[in-house]
């Protein structure tokens, strides 16, 4: 029998029974239309897997949606844009970086933006974007970029930051695989870390930051953005990935990797071995706890996922700890369906040379009920501690295999909706729906 523990309400249960307002935020046509030629981790670039999902929730009534279009940014950003896609000129690099560094230092998106990723990246993320004029150019591997990719990226952190809901939904580019200084994996700029350190300031630290990653590949990018620039402040990163396809880090990797970062700042980071494939590091005040697929497994009774039962169980922990210390908590969740058992992507389920079997695929992999109820379970625990959370933030990462990345979107959707009704209602209703 399923356990309810995820689903019972805190001592400080919230007096709150409105449902919470939630925003789903999806690129502008325009946006998307300009990510052409933009890789992603299968046949469909990025602009035509987005597009994919942009057609179905766009049709998916009783959504509240924000596009990336939908607001002007500040003129001096305008300007910028303006005079990066004007055709080349003569001094259309000096006046293009000059009216970047124009932009207010007291600017929020840019204090975000710089607060995670140093001003050298970004002007040469501009300059990238410069030189491919004429048409995309690779600046990495699994990277390019066109005369757009800045502005498309400035708009999408901007519409995230600038109406930031209690509850926000992010549909883009993805981000997780971004480093401080580097770009990574299909990813350009770490919205996410960016997000996290704007919840921070915005709270002078007395935050809980949680985040639970669930795509098939670590969030490499983001934990060395928390581990080097945010280990100060109070955050748990729960990250589930198999360790075996790429970006091909396992609990070793990850040891030498943090073990390197401390001895350049006269610490020791060491980590511990929790059993059943996690392991547990820390760094100051920040801990990150990595759940490898390829050995936490589910058992041969076909429960849920116990990746997504440890994840929820140490949820509930984190919030519980945050509550009786006075905290306010942020929810962070850099999603993946490539996580899912039916995504057949090499980047999801290619691992030693070979493709996952179907069973194998069930065993280390996700299934729709595993992602309904772990979805489920995170609104219930919202309910039920309402007042004490600053706020959930989702954003999409990867998934490649169309139909099932479509059926997970409307499966997603459908629980977002539910999210509208009472509080007491939203469980049977989800349920329901599935039978």
């Amino acid at each position: 029998m399923r356990s309810k523990r995820f689903f019972d309400p805190l001592p400080q249960k919230s007096k709150t029974t409105d449902a919470p307002a939630c925003i789903v935020q999806i690129p502008a046509k325009r946006d998307v239309d300009r990510m052409e030629d933009m890789p992603a981790g299968s046949k469909e670039c990025q602009a035509r897997r987005i597009k994919n999902m942009v057609s179905i929730i766009e049709r998916t009534p009783d959504i509240n949606l924000r596009t990336t279009m939908d607001e002007a940014l500040a003129k001096y950003w305008e300007a910028l844009f303006s005079a990066i896609n004007q055709p080349n000129h003569r001094n259309k690099l000096a006046t293009v970086l000059a009216l970047f560094h124009q932009i207010p230092d007291d600017d929020p998106v840019l204090k975000a933006l710089l607060a995670i990723h140093p001003p050298k990246y970004i002007e040469q993320l501009i300059l990238s974007c410069l030189s491919a004029e004429e048409e995309s150019i690779e600046v990495i591997e699994d990277i390019k970029v066109n005369l757009a990719t800045f502005e498309i990226l400035i708009r999408d952190l901007a519409t995230s930051l600038l109406h930031l809901n209690k509850i926000h939904f992010s549909f883009g580019l993805p981000t997780h695989h971004a480093f401080s200084e580097t770009a990574s994996g299909f990813c350009l700029i770490n919205k996410t870390a960016v997000l996290i350190k704007y919840r921070i300031d915005q709270h002078e630290n007395l935050i809980k930051n949680i985040i639970i990653g669930t795509d098939i590949n670590r969030d490499n990018g983001l934990n060395q953005i928390v581990m080097e620039h945010l280990s100060d402040s109070d955050i748990c990163h729960i990250d589930i990935f198999d360790a075996k396809v790429y970006p091909h880090e396992d609990h070793l990797d990850i040891e030498k990797e943090l073990r390197k970062l401390g001895v350049a700042r006269g610490i020791l980071i060491r980590g511990d071995d929790l059993g059943k494939g996690v392991k547990h590091w820390q760094k100051n005040r920040a801990h990150y706890i990595a759940v490898d697929l390829d050995s936490t497994v589910r058992p041969e009774t076909d429960t849920i996922h116990p990746a997504l039962v440890f994840a929820l169980t140490t949820l509930q922990e984190q919030v519980t700890q945050a509550i009786l210390a006075g905290k306010k908590i942020a929810i962070f969740l850099p999603t993946g369906w490539d996580s899912h058992e039916d995504e057949t992507a090499y980047c999801g389920k290619w691992v030693n040379g070979k493709k996952l079997s179907a069973k194998e695929s069930h065993k280390k992999r996700f299934s729709d009920e595993d992602l309904d109820y772990f979805t489920t379970a995170l609104f219930k625990l919202y309910h039920n501690n309402e007042d004490h959370i600053a706020g959930m933030y989702w954003g999409l990462e990867g998934g490649y295999d169309v139909k099932m990345y479509r059926q997970q979107l409307r499966n997603f959707l459908e629980i977002i909706k539910t999210q509208l009704m009472s509080p007491s209602t939203m469980e049977d209703a989800v349920m329901t729906s599935r039978a």
